[in-house]
């Protein structure tokens, strides 16, 4: 999930899930390395792409999937989750979430939260998760509708 100041959807979900009994660790998924802000203009100047795997092998260490699967596999083995839940669910590799279910028994499960103008994702990161919602229709036969509008009572309530 993402941390504090991120969308309010993340956090809207840990409470909810506190409120069901569950022990929640809240995951900044916005995590990058120290030096991104320096690499950022190097990578610019060299025309390579914040894609993982691009660029030559010195600047891929500073790759922020790289260093945002590295903290959510050292939280997880730490705090040994039985559910993974990702929102967005573009924000880790397969061979990650493989291992969060074999070393953990961890399930995965990601809810994308954008429409259908970004539909082009859905299919490769829906493959990714032993579960995938959407809070959209998607058109994809695994995936399952999951809206979520005002329902949160700590941030939409009557007055």
């Amino acid at each position: 999930m993402f941390g504090p100041g991120a969308i309010p959807i993340g956090e809207s979900c840990a409470r909810a899930l506190e409120t069901l009994g569950c022990e929640v660790l809240r995951f900044d998924a916005r995590v990058e390395h120290p030096m991104q802000p320096a690499i950022k203009p190097i990578r610019r100047a060299l025309g390579v792409q914040r894609h993982p795997g691009s660029g030559p092998p010195w600047l891929r260490r500073f790759d922020a999937l790289r260093v945002r699967s590295a903290a959510l596999l050292t939280a997880a083995r730490h705090f040994r989750p039985d559910l993974v839940l990702v929102l967005r669910g573009n924000h880790f590799e397969a061979d990650l979430l493989e291992v969060l279910r074999r070393e953990l028994g961890a399930i995965t499960a990601a809810w994308w939260l954008y429409g259908a103008e970004e539909a082009h994702e859905l299919d490769r990161d829906q493959a990714r998760y032993q579960h995938f919602f959407t809070m959209y229709p998607s058109g994809l036969s695994g995936a399952r509708l999951l809206p979520a509008l005002a329902v949160d009572p700590t941030m939409f309530s009557p007055a």
